[in-house]
């Protein structure tokens, strides 16, 4: 056989390989999508009120403890979410959406509302949440470290000038310095105090 058609074939194989592949690749691609949108729990709450905005503020929270409870059954303790992010992420419905009745209780003279909606949680969710979590963190890791290292620098910066002046000054105000330097010490140990 000639070598171009030996490398013909060769294309063809390669080319076919590759069509078979991508396709797959696309395949594994949407149902990972429609694994991660498919809800993997569902709960339906509901809040109790005199009024309907109480009613609803309690279905918030209970969602809220229902939504970290869960998470902290797959092993995801740190993760607390916030209405706000519930809200965010639509796991939650808006206010308005709920839907609303009245109920009447045995030991409770006056009908209270009742605000009752389902709850849906997907792998996306709980990702959004965990990365929600990271960044907060990380926020407050940089924040510590922040006001370590301005403590450091300030400690570095009254010691530097204590040690100048004590030199300019040949030792006459050694007594009044040190004074000066521990309350310029002292502010700052107040001002990061009141910053953490």
């Amino acid at each position: 056989m000639r070598p171009t058609l030996w490398l013909g074939l060769v294309a063809l194989c390669v080319g076919a390989f590759l069509v078979r592949t991508s396709c797959a690749a696309t395949r594994d691609a949407r149902s990972s999508q429609a694994a991660a949108a498919r809800p993997t729990f569902t709960r339906t709450v509901e809040g109790f009120g005199v009024t309907k905005d109480a009613a609803r503020d309690f279905a918030l929270e209970k969602a809220r403890d229902v939504v970290a409870d869960y998470l902290a059954e797959r092993g995801e303790p740190g993760l607390r979410p916030t209405l706000r992010q519930l809200q965010d992420l639509k796991i939650v419905p808006p206010a308005d959406d709920m839907e609303m009745t009245e109920r009447k209780f045995e030991k409770i003279d006056e009908p209270m509302q009742v605000a009752k909606f389902d709850l849906r949680v997907t792998e996306d969710h709980v990702k959004a949440l965990r990365a929600a979590a990271r960044h907060e963190r990380v926020a407050e890791r940089q924040h510590w470290m922040g006001l370590g290292l301005a403590g450091v620098v300030s400690l570095l910066l009254v010691a530097i000038g204590y040690l100048r002046l004590e030199e300019a000054t040949k030792g006459y105000y050694t007594g009044l310095l040190r004074l000066s330097a521990l309350g310029v010490l002292a502010l700052i140990g107040f001002v990061i105090w009141q910053m953490s």
